[in-house]
């Protein structure tokens, strides 16, 4: 009799105890949940953070040179990274264009804003402002993982716990607990296999069983969080290696002419400025041209900008051909464009120069099965080492261009 009411005590004590800490270990994991939202939250607007400072120079250029082929580029890029649902450019006219175009924009969770200005003529010029937007579903999906990995953990580490709370009534209370290590083995723990603790019990009895058992665990979690830890550590490579990949993409767009896959103006600003430092250091020759093609309205207003399109592109392909391999070629802006030639005096340019009118001439583009014969004046000019800077390196072969364009076009005129 007495017997039975020890045992019955013990479980009752066991019970209690078990449902305080129950109780307390779901308002920690509560707590820890709603932690994790908000440091997820945290981490969602600091990756938008970086993603403005990443992008707001590529975007003031494309904006401030209404490129709208760059503009679009560079937003389709942005909207692919992991953390942005959308993104909407908002100009001063109260345009807006956001991308996806096909997505309903919904369930809106997270915005960063920002402004676009341009610094022009000793004042900043308001551009657009942008406003990346993270859903429901960005927030829920990263937070997913974490979710399982913490309610797990405080499932396993209640139910570890409960075995501590076992093996502490067995150590004090003997035998009246012979049925709850029956219930451990109904759950199979015996035949886990390798042990961590040592509970230096030499005699087979009840904390032995426990200690068995409890080892037994302790081996299957430790196999699980490596299991756990090797899925988290190959999913963190593949985004490295995916935000690696989307970096170099959106590079190449941002230095990139989207109509003429040539340098466009920033980054042949990027290569000039090099180039000018390196040729003053050594001493070598640099030149420089500039280069408009003739009555380029004509050849829109007669066929169009598809049209034009087709011209801008047939006179890359053809200055490609003509250019040497060291040789810099940009397209600045519209009909413009610039060549920088490192290691070359005034005379070498104007044979390259000379080639390249001679092949324009010769060549001359198509549309829609029809030819359209066009010209190109060009402005060359060499570094001068003691007093040049880009600006007026640009300045006096945009001054030759225009005397070119004055005296006749389809010309080279020099500055020396």
């Amino acid at each position: 009799m007495k017997k039975t009411i020890f045992g019955r005590l013990s479980r009752q004590l066991l019970q209690q105890i078990l449902a305080i800490y129950f109780i307390i270990t779901i308002v920690i994991t509560a707590v820890q949940l709603i932690a994790e939202y908000y440091d997820t939250l945290d981490m969602i607007n600091n990756e938008l953070v970086i993603i403005e400072k990443i992008f707001t120079p590529a975007l003031r250029g494309a904006l401030w040179e209404f490129n709208r082929p760059q503009l679009e580029a560079i937003q389709r890029g942005i909207s692919d990274f992991p953390s942005v649902s959308f993104i909407t450019i908002r100009d001063p006219y109260g345009n807006v264009n956001r991308i996806p175009k096909d997505k309903e924009y919904a369930n809106i969770l997270l915005s960063h804003r920002f402004d676009i200005k341009y610094a022009f003529a000793g004042k900043e010029k308001f551009l657009a402002n942008i406003q990346l937007d993270a859903t429901h579903d960005v927030v829920f999906k990263r937070l997913a993982l974490r979710y399982k990995l913490l309610l797990g953990g405080a499932l396993l580490k209640s139910f570890f716990l409960s075995l501590l709370f076992i093996w502490v009534f067995r150590r004090s209370l003997g035998r009246p607990l012979e049925q709850l290590t029956q219930s451990v083995q109904a759950i199979n723990l015996a035949s886990l296999k390798d042990s961590h603790i040592d509970l230096l019990q030499k005699n087979n009895n009840e904390l032995r069983d426990l200690e068995n058992a409890f080892n037994a665990m302790i081996a299957t979690l430790d196999s699980e969080r490596r299991q756990h830890e090797e899925e988290l550590l190959a999913i963190n490579r593949g985004l490295e290696a995916l935000v690696k990949e989307r970096t170099l993409e959106l590079e190449k767009l941002i230095r990139t002419d989207a109509l003429t896959s040539l340098s466009n103006r920033r980054y042949f600003m990027e290569i000039g400025n090099n180039e000018i430092l390196r040729a003053k250091r050594n001493g070598h020759p640099l030149s420089l041209m500039m280069i408009d093609l003739d009555f380029f309205k004509k050849i829109n207003d007669k066929w169009g900008h598809a049209g034009g399109d087709a011209v801008l592109r047939d006179f890359s392909e053809t200055a490609r051909s003509v250019v040497r391999g060291n040789d810099s070629l940009a397209r600045l802006g519209g009909e413009e464009f610039a060549i920088l030639l490192p290691e070359t005096d005034i005379p070498g340019a104007a044979a390259l120069a000379d080639r390249l009118l001679r092949a324009v001439r010769s060549r001359g583009a198509s549309y829609q099965g029809q030819p359209i014969d066009y010209t190109a004046s060009i402005g060359l000019t060499a570094l001068r080492h003691a007093v040049d800077t880009y600006d007026s390196f640009l300045g006096r072969a945009d001054a030759g261009l225009y005397e070119a364009k004055k005296n006749g076009r389809n010309r080279l005129e020099k500055i020396i």
